[in-house]
């Protein structure tokens, strides 16, 4: 799989042909070739699909109909672009961006150079008021605006390609939400995965229980071996007696361990992208032990058993936090 952030980058440019058409089209070109660079030069992958079409007449680079419009939007879709820049570096008419923000249903980001002899800013604000107005999809609602920071738009792009593989992810909870009354964990599932994720799968603590209770009496090599593995890092196991027991960690042990098994089942058939375990109160009060190892270890890409896909990992149900750490992780693939 591709980690680099996918973007569509298309710069358009006034229909006109005013006295000053050749001057501006080699300032597009300029801008749009030192944009597009900078980009790439920081790992972006850009799809810049006027790059190889034959655009108006003479030496225009920038996009200026309808019909070089839809011929970009149908390749920023065949390359499944995860966010679209559109360039306005100076006058052009606000409906081709429209149309643009219409055909290819991605976060917009409109961008222009504080350059005095060109209108690029009178550009970004009658489009972004069009987008507003007209109202296509959601993304035109939030587009944002750019002037003269690059680095602002690759802060974006980051930020719109994990929002965008976010909404391909499954998250997975252990025992649903809503712990010890807390209102704050409550949420509208319906409105998650409208917006942010592609699916929220729960499955009963049980699964754990089943799967924890089965290695402790046909593995115990494996819970052995986990315990070994921590003392050779440095841990020191030191039981009180009371709250914690050589009996409670090998329950921890395989509460992790059946954690590990069961997203390991499930990634090979959905795939999993983040995880939340319920402790509270099924698992402490009813079962005895809690899972705590499960975010502990469950989130790294190593452990006793060697190397493996690291998940984000929260508690007792907070799938607000569970979705905020899937971004991040997915912001920052490596």
């Amino acid at each position: 799989m591709n980690t680099a952030p996918v973007v569509g980058v298309v710069t358009l440019t006034d229909p006109r042909q005013t006295a000053h058409a050749r001057a501006r089209e080699e300032y597009l070109s300029k801008e749009h070739s030192g944009f597009v660079a900078c980009l790439r030069s920081h790992g972006i992958t850009v799809v810049d699909p006027a790059s190889s079409m034959k655009l108006g007449s003479g030496s225009c680079v920038g996009v200026r109909s309808s019909k070089e419009v839809r011929e970009c939007a149908q390749a920023m879709q065949a390359a499944d672009v995860e966010a679209i820049i559109i360039c306005l570096w100076h006058w052009t008419e606000p409906a081709l961006a429209l149309e643009i923000s219409k055909l290819v249903d991605r976060p917009v980001l409109l961008y222009t150079e504080d350059d005095p002899d060109w209108a690029g800013a009178t550009a970004l604000t009658a489009v972004g008021a069009s987008l507003w107005e007209a109202a296509p999809n959601y993304y035109s609602c939030v587009h944002q605006r750019i002037r003269s920071d690059r680095e602002g738009v690759l802060q974006w792009i980051r930020g719109a390609a994990a929002s965008a593989r976010l909404r391909q992810a499954n998250l997975l909870l252990w025992g649903g939400s809503y712990g010890l009354r807390m209102e704050h964990l409550r949420d509208d599932y319906a409105t998650l995965k409208r917006r942010f994720v592609r699916d929220i799968i729960e499955e009963d603590q049980y699964v754990l229980v089943r799967y924890a209770e089965r290695i402790l009496e046909d593995q115990p090599e494996r819970i052995k071996a986990t315990m070994s593995w921590l003392q050779a890092g440095g841990a020191k196991i030191e039981p009180d007696g009371q709250m914690f027991t050589i009996d409670i960690l090998r329950h921890q042990i395989a509460l992790y361990l059946a954690a590990r098994d069961r997203v390991s089942e499930l990634e090979k058939s959905i795939g999993i992208d983040g995880v939340s375990v319920r402790c509270q109160p099924e698992l402490s009060n009813m079962y005895g032990f809690t899972p705590c190892l499960i975010p502990s270890f469950l989130a790294y890409g190593e452990d006793s058993e060697g190397s493996r896909v690291p998940y984000p990992v929260v508690c007792e149900g907070d799938v607000k936090w569970c979705a905020r750490a899937m971004s991040k992780a997915l912001s920052h693939p490596s």
